[in-house]
């Protein structure tokens, strides 16, 4: 099973994009193999559900090892402890934050600590989630009573 943090990982949603590519692609191969022998080809090949399963357990092996290999990459590179990092950044990140904000602040302040604009709309969506914030009108949001305790000065 793929961590959920590395979804989010804008260094492996190639991998995982990629990999949807490949499914599909063993898919129409597997297909096309059910008629090799036959004398008659159908103009018209539609993937059958034992194919698309194949096809999937495939390509899931596949994206388990491209994740293995991805999480023992260098530190310096992309560090394996991705999850931690993210955990970290968006911690620091939300303590930063004055008890009432706005995406744009929020955009503004990540910034400086090199996260996207698309990072900051998944963190946002993290950090209503997990109660860490509210939504008090659209585009600006309030630290819960709990995350402000937690705020050094």
């Amino acid at each position: 099973m793929i961590h959920s943090c590395l979804i989010d990982d804008e260094n492996f949603t190639a991998s995982i994009r990629r990999m949807g590519v490949i499914a599909y692609r063993i898919a129409m191969i597997l297909s096309a193999l059910r008629f090799d022998k036959s004398e008659i080809i159908p103009s018209k090949i539609e993937c059958s559900e034992s194919d698309f399963q194949a096809s999937l357990a495939i390509s899931e092996s596949l994206l388990e090892h491209a994740m293995a290999h991805y999480q023992m990459l260098p530190k310096g590179v992309v560090s394996g402890n991705y999850c931690e990092r993210k955990r970290q950044q968006k911690e620091t990140l939300l303590q930063m934050m004055p008890t009432e904000f706005s995406r744009k602040e929020l955009i503004s302040v990540s910034q400086t600590m090199n996260i996207s604009p698309r990072n900051i709309d998944n963190y946002i969506r993290e950090y209503l989630d997990d109660n860490e914030i509210e939504n008090v009108s659209f585009g600006v949001f309030r630290k819960q009573k709990n995350m402000e305790l937690g705020k050094t000065a």
